[in-house]
């Protein structure tokens, strides 16, 4: 394991290349709990497991195998070395997940959701 801290983001792709397996070590608060960590999306995108601290947030993500919690050192040194077995299987069903959660695909929830319920009535449709 090297740190190699802050990189640009222009140079991700040239790691994560090297990736078997990410990690969201997040410290849990109030705050962490509520995020949806955009580092999901991007390691899935790559077909790569993340294996993440017990975040409230990322338990429906684990519940559907997309990402392993950790609780502890042991408990995440257990999950990277599970995540790192499950080979093309598990990069098949990252990126299923990746392309099912496009920006577009979530806009076009948004607005289904702003003009089918709550928006109804402040939604301007015209473009």
């Amino acid at each position: 394991l090297v740190f190699r801290g802050e990189r640009p983001h222009r140079e991700m792709p040239e790691f994560r290349a090297r990736f078997d397996v990410e990690i969201i070590p997040f410290r849990l608060s109030p705050l962490t709990h509520s995020t949806d960590p955009v580092k999901l999306y991007e390691a899935a995108a790559a077909g790569r497991t993340v294996v993440a601290t017990p975040m409230d947030s990322l338990e429906p993500f684990a519940r559907r195998g997309l990402v392993r919690l950790a609780a502890t050192a042991a408990d995440f040194a257990r999950q990277i070395e599970a995540a790192a077995a499950e080979g093309a299987q598990g990069a098949q069903r990252q990126r299923a997940f990746a392309r099912d959660n496009t920006w577009d695909i979530r806009a076009q929830a948004l607005e289904a959701w702003l003009t089918e319920g709550r928006g109804r009535d402040t939604v301007n449709r015209e473009r």
